[in-house]
């Protein structure tokens, strides 16, 4: 989690300069102090506050750079970034993401950026700064990459001005009966999107950072606790899933560092699982499904967004 940096005044004791390098944010060098620091190396970014301040070699606060994300619990001291220095309030009730601050801002493509998860994920990037690209089955705009999952076919010519690309693409789930063609979309729109990124990427087009979408699903319908080392089911969405992780092979063989997001089911009010729940609840006729006992792996959407930012910036 992020520390509070000291602010610039007399009881402040100078600390060592950090590394510079250039910040993308302002296009100029940045290099924070270690914590404590009067000020840090980076030149001055905002009218009326220094560079640097933070942790040595990275930058420290440096004016509007990009914004990540940390979760804090109840009561627990959050730090507010305001005017170039942090300032301490206490933390709501509910768990929320905490703006953490530091400089090296990322050009980020995404596929299925329309959906639930890939909406809320580019305009947590664009408040922080970062240029989302979204990868569009339409004729693309200025800033998009034009692609075809389902063909397997990517405008890889756009591929290189990124820095990582998040595959969130997949036909919904529940939105449709399981019909003999719509399970062939289901796993066409996953798997064949996937490889022909992971493809492009392996042939050294394009950025060398991956982060996949995949499932529980994997693990298949099964009455007892499991983590990464379970072997998956034998369902229809196991086989699926094998397949779309599979898909990325070929970019991780080309050492791409890839990433393969086994998330549950994403609840928000915004849509998804839980929208089409809370509706039959309000109306009164919500009650236990089934016998109450099956299992539901889920998880929120903000912690979907603050895990994919996390595989962003880490060496996972």
């Amino acid at each position: 989690s992020a520390t509070p940096a000291s602010t610039n005044g007399p009881s402040a004791s100078a600390g060592p300069v950090g590394g510079s390098s250039p910040c993308r944010a302002h296009g100029d060098t940045g290099g924070g102090g270690s914590r404590g620091a009067n000020a840090g190396g980076g030149s001055a970014v905002r009218a009326g506050t220094s560079g640097g301040g933070g942790p040595p070699g990275v930058g420290g606060i440096h004016g509007e750079s990009s914004i990540a994300s940390d979760h804090i619990q109840v009561h627990e001291l959050e730090c507010s970034y305001s005017g170039g220095v942090y300032s301490p309030c206490i933390g709501s009730r509910w768990p929320r993401l905490r703006r953490r601050v530091w400089c090296g801002l990322m050009k980020v493509g995404i596929t299925g950026a329309s959906g639930l998860v890939g909406s809320a994920l580019a305009r947590h990037l664009r408040k922080g700064g970062h240029d989302v690209v979204p990868f569009v089955r339409r004729a693309p705009r200025k800033g998009e990459i034009g692609w075809d999952p389902e063909a397997g076919v990517v405008d890889t010519d756009q591929l290189p001005g990124l820095d990582a690309v998040v595959n969130l693409a997949g036909a919904g789930i529940g939105e449709h009966r399981w019909t003999d063609a719509y399970k062939e979309r289901i796993r066409n729109s996953r798997v064949c999107g996937t490889n022909a990124i992971a493809e492009a990427m392996a042939s050294g087009v394009g950025p060398r950072v991956l982060l996949n979408a995949s499932a529980v699903g994997y693990y298949g319908n099964r009455d007892e606790t499991v983590d990464e080392t379970a072997p998956p089911g034998d369902d229809f969405l196991a086989s699926v899933v094998v397949a779309w992780e599979a898909a990325t092979e070929p970019a991780e063989q080309a050492g791409v560092r890839v990433a393969r997001m086994r998330t549950g089911i994403v609840l928000s009010a915004d849509g998804g699982a839980l929208k089409p729940m809370l509706r039959i609840f309000k109306l009164g006729a919500g009650g236990r499904f089934g016998s109450g006992r099956q299992w539901m792996s889920w998880i929120s959407i903000d912690d979907v967004v603050a895990a994919i930012e996390h595989l962003l910036f880490s060496e996972v």
